[in-house]
C-alpha cells in the first residue's frame, strides 16, 4: 500500500467517500499466481533464457534488490503503525525509507522477486509474466489506492504524486 506521514487534511477539506481503498484482491497472491502460471505454461512450451553467468547475476541482483525493497518497506509501514492489507485504511502517508523513491515498493519488491526468480530458474515465462502482474496489480490495486489517498489525504497526497514516481 502507498503511505507517508503526512497529517491528515484539514477538517475544511472534502471528506472521503470511501473509509477504505476499494482493494480486493492481495497483490501477493497476483505475483503467487503469475509465477505458478509461468512454471506450469514452461511445462509444456519451455522458454529458456541463455547464458548462465548473465542469468544467474541478473537473477540474483533483482532477487535480493527486490528482497531489500520489499522488506525495509515493510519495516517502515508497521513502523508507521499501518496495516499491511491493502484494502485496510491509511492513517497516514509514509514518505521515509524506500518510500522517497516510489510510492509502491512493496509491490515493486515483488515484481522484482517475480523476475529474478525468472532468471535463476531460468524461465523467461516467470520473467515475462513479470510485467502482466505489475498491470494487474496497477488496475486491481494501485488505482484504488491513489482514489481512496487523493480523496483521504487531500493536497498531501497531490504533493506526494508530483515528487514521488508510481513505480521507479
Amino acid at each position: 500500500m502507498i503511505a507517508t506521514n503526512a497529517k491528515a487534511p484539514h477538517p475544511d477539506e472534502k471528506p472521503h467517500a470511501n473509509s477504505s481503498p476499494l482493494v480486493k484482491f492481495p497483490p501477493p497472491i497476483i505475483f503467487g499466481l503469475s509465477l505458478l502460471l509461468g512454471l506450469f505454461i514452461n511445462q509444456l512450451y519451455p522458454l529458456k533464457i541463455s547464458g548462465f553467468w548473465i542469468r544467474s547475476t541478473i537473477g540474483l541482483l533483482f532477487l535480493c534488490t527486490g528482497i531489500l525493497l520489499l522488506a525495509t518497506a515493510t519495516i517502515s509501514f508497521r513502523n508507521s503503525g499501518q496495516d499491511l492489507r491493502p484494502w485496510t485504511p491509511s492513517p497516514s502517508l509514509i514518505t521515509h525509507g524506500p518510500y522517497r523513491f516510489t510510492r509502491n515498493p512493496m509491490y515493486l519488491g515483488m515484481a522484482l522477486i517475480q523476475a529474478g526468480i525468472g532468471c535463476l530458474f531460468d524461465n523467461l515465462w516467470i520473467f515475462f509474466l513479470t510485467g502482466i502482474s505489475i498491470l494487474i496489480v496497477q488496475r486491481l490495486v494501485i488505482y484504488p489506492e491513489e482514489k481512496y489517498l487523493l480523496e483521504t489525504f487531500g493536497e498531501s497526497y497531490v504533493s506526494l504524486l508530483r515528487s514521488t514516481r508510481r513505480w521507479f
